[in-house]
């Protein structure tokens, strides 16, 4: 009905339809892939921090190569999503989709924030408890096999050469 009022074949107004619907999921797509990518970056820089301390940025500076690699992957990244196009399965983002995508990687800072302030006393042997079953089954291997480089020599593995 819609067709014939506007005087189009039903084919072009389906046709029309099914490419509003790709564009729309390959945005969804690309704002799921530049988000992801930024939660990683900005996890990165959480990552630079292991202890009790609080500021991640504290010190940043100091390290030439880790700015240097960072603000690579994050131009590698607007021309991947901006120029990318049919290649990479990605469409330009506007202003407002990269502040979203942005903000929404950078939360990752807010929740390490939240972390870092819940006293130990409250979870005090989690890393304990968490690790544990993976130091159980080191042991075995170890007894069991000698280890690592023991279980590759049982299965035929190790590194060979030529």
């Amino acid at each position: 009905a819609a067709a014939a009022a506007n005087g189009l074949p039903p084919d072009a107004v389906e046709a029309a339809a099914a490419a509003a619907k790709d564009t729309a999921d390959a945005l969804s797509n690309t704002m799921v892939f530049n988000t992801f990518v930024f939660m990683q970056l900005f996890n990165q820089i959480n990552c630079r921090k292991v202890r009790d301390e609080i500021n991640v940025f504290s010190g940043i500076n100091g390290s030439g190569f880790f700015s240097f690699i960072l603000a690579g992957e994050v131009l590698l990244q607007v021309l991947f999503v901006q120029y990318g196009g049919e290649a990479l399965q990605t469409m330009p983002l506007s202003p407002a989709q990269w502040a979203l995508s942005i903000g929404t990687g950078a939360s990752s800072l807010l929740i390490r924030q939240a972390i870092r302030r819940v006293p130990n006393s409250i979870i005090p042997d989690t890393a304990e408890k968490l690790t544990t079953p993976w130091h159980r089954l080191r042991r075995r291997l170890r007894q069991r096999w000698g280890g690592v480089k023991g279980l590759r020599a049982l299965l035929g593995g190790g590194r060979r050469r030529g």
